[in-house]
């Protein structure tokens, strides 16, 4: 692993402190508050309105499942992660809006908040080189009311998202100089990895959606092959999952936005074989998209139909 970020602030943690563990929990806490901040700024521009926002951000911040980022101290690398990520799309959605906005000159400021916030997203876990996708996948979705196709700049201005690979493809450079593996090495075949992480994404929604039995090193058995039941049920379950998406685009961007981004966030642990196979805090990011879910319910339902999600 290589994250420069995480590892400065537990130095600053550290010097502060010492080793007393009420400051770093202390430091946990201070992020995740912060981050739930951001989302639901992110989520008033995602347009499920201020009550929408409001509920959407609650149930990222105090999700069970989002405990773990407190009181772990080693997870710390996920909300910091989430943070800046979330601050970087937050930047260019403003951006976005400025750009579009007559009178407006905070342009250039966004933009630059939003790249430099990138790159802190990187340097603190692996998950951010999601992010440029995300943006995209935005785009082709069209998520939201208060930004537009139009708005974020349709096919003539995808330029604007350049910069986001330009910076995601040096950094692949200089972090295969510094540790030489961007892939790591490969613990299982690709047919037990695939299988595994297929059955490790139902986990992750049972437990985003029921969030008990919370365990810090849950017991999760290896998939040889995808002839074991669960693989058989969790790949259909996917596929399915994704297809209903796409064809709620136009009736329901948000909807089909948050199903497939919750899937992106997800997505990097299928490609790289860890050691660990499931880890709950590893849903951080991917519940912003299940508050956003959820406050999309309370705009387009009721109150109680939202919470009943």
């Amino acid at each position: 692993m290589w994250r420069p970020a995480v590892v400065t602030s537990l130095a600053l943690n550290f010097a502060i402190g010492g080793y007393s563990s009420p400051g770093y929990i202390a430091a946990n806490l201070g992020i995740h508050a912060l981050t739930s901040v951001v989302a639901f700024r992110l989520f008033v521009l995602f347009g499920i309105g201020l009550s929408g926002s409001i509920l959407g951000a609650l149930t990222f911040g105090l999700h069970p499942l989002n405990t773990e980022v407190i009181n772990y101290i080693n997870t710390r690398s996920e909300s910091l992660c989430g943070l800046f990520y979330l601050t970087a799309f937050y930047g260019f959605l403003r951006a976005q809006l400025s750009r579009e906005t007559p009178g407006t000159s905070d342009t250039n400021t966004w933009a630059w908040l939003s790249a430099f916030s990138f790159c802190l997203a990187l340097l603190s876990k692996e998950i951010a080189v999601t992010l440029p996708f995300a943006i995209l996948l935005y785009k082709w979705t069209t998520a939201g009311q208060q930004v537009s196709w139009v708005t974020l700049g349709g096919r003539k201005r995808v330029t604007n998202i350049l910069p986001y690979f330009l910076i995601l493809i040096l950094y692949f450079i200089v972090r295969q100089l510094v540790i030489g593996n961007i892939l790591g090495n490969f613990v299982r075949s690709w047919v037990s990895q695939f299988a595994t992480q297929s059955k490790a994404l139902m986990y992750y929604v049972v437990k985003v959606i029921f969030p008990m039995t919370l365990n810090i090193t849950p017991q999760f058995a290896e998939a040889p092959d995808f002839w074991a039941i669960t693989p058989i049920i969790a790949v259909p379950t996917i596929i399915g999952a994704t297809v209903v998406a796409v064809r709620f685009r136009n009736s329901a961007p948000t909807v089909a936005f948050s199903v497939l981004w919750f899937l992106l966030l997800l997505s990097p642990t299928v490609l790289i074989p860890l050691n660990v196979l499931v880890n709950d805090h590893r849903t951080y990011l991917a519940t912003t998209a299940f508050g956003l879910l959820v406050g999309w319910c309370l705009k387009r339902h009721s109150l109680r139909q939202a919470w009943a999600i």
